[in-house]
């Protein structure tokens, strides 16, 4: 019992290294979303907005803040689903992001969504070192906000170390 009080105390002190365009940012474990500056983000303005949702996604993601996340995750998707806190506690599998690099934004034509390549350092919460993976998120466009696609985690690769 010890062991996970410590373990959520550390993610509440966690620092979230961000990095985007090139440039690393770190932030401090707040109650606010992560700033990401505009001139630092790629792309067109729609990448920003929706790149700007997601890296605060990761913020409140490694705060533990699942009503925050549950606030930038698809409503589309949250009427699908019998529990989204349930849902979205399944889909994250434990894991907390300790640092998050984003690779790629792409365009998906036919919704104009966007696809975020990312690597991050997770923790599995399993005693083990935290691992490199590989995701690939969807942000989509929905009553004029970017939402997440929580099924979108589901893309998630474990890298070699």
């Amino acid at each position: 019992m010890s062991k996970i009080i410590a373990l959520l105390a550390a993610a509440v002190l966690l620092m979230a290294s961000f990095v985007t365009g090139g440039t690393e940012k770190t932030v401090a474990a707040n109650p606010g979303p992560v700033p990401v500056p505009a001139a630092e983000a790629p792309g067109l303005p729609a990448d920003r907005a929706a790149q700007e949702r997601l890296m605060a996604f990761f913020q409140w993601w490694s705060q533990n803040d699942v009503e925050k996340m549950l606030e930038i995750c698809s409503p589309v998707w949250k009427n699908t689903v019998e529990n989204p806190r349930t849902g979205l506690f399944l889909l994250l599998s434990n894991q907390v992001p300790l640092s998050v690099t984003l690779e790629q934004i792409t365009e998906a034509a036919e919704d104009g969504s966007r696809w975020f390549t990312l690597t991050a350092q997770l923790d599995r919460n399993n005693g083990k070192p935290p691992v490199s993976s590989r995701l690939k998120l969807q942000m989509v466009p929905e009553s004029g906000e970017w939402y997440l696609n929580p099924q979108s985690l589901r893309n998630m690769e474990t890298l070699e170390p």
